[in-house]
């Protein structure tokens, strides 16, 4: 039997009448082996029940806030991805819709994680790519000139 059905019964049962004394004695004795009292366990079940209560209604206060929350704006606020392509010097990226701008994100998040493992870093908040080495200029040396020789 469950505690919240034995809790339930014994209030219902008490003040019956002493034709429900038998089964009282009865559960007083069954709970006893469990080293619990009526009390004890009546008080256990409302602890219990209001646990519960305080559970369910901090879950449904959670899913308010999540119902809430703007999405589109909290993914945009947080990704490094959005950051990055935002900085986009002729200001296309800041003018497209939300699905555009999001296609955009998971192109490129696809294509850092592909290639990760092969050139790209991650240093600090921003993905870098190895810079293509440039060629310096050999040193210039002078030719021999008619006048010189």
């Amino acid at each position: 039997m469950s505690s919240a059905f034995v809790a339930e019964l014994v209030l219902r049962l008490q003040g019956q009448g002493p034709a429900q004394a038998i089964p009282l004695t009865w559960l007083e004795q069954r709970l006893a082996e469990m080293s619990l009292t009526i009390e004890r366990l009546v008080q256990l079940e409302g602890q219990q029940q209001a646990e519960d209560q305080v559970s369910i209604s901090n879950s449904i206060g959670s899913l308010r806030f999540l119902d809430g929350t703007d999405w589109r704006e909290f993914v945009e606020t947080i990704s490094v991805v959005e950051e990055t392509l935002r900085e986009d010097p002729a200001g296309v990226y800041s003018q497209m819709d939300f699905a555009t701008r999001d296609r955009y994100r998971h192109v490129v998040e696809r294509t850092a994680a592909g290639a990760a493992s092969r050139n790209g870093r991650w240093r600090g908040r921003r993905w870098t790519w190895p810079q293509p080495h440039r060629c310096r200029p050999a040193a210039r040396t002078r030719r021999p000139t008619s006048a010189t020789i």
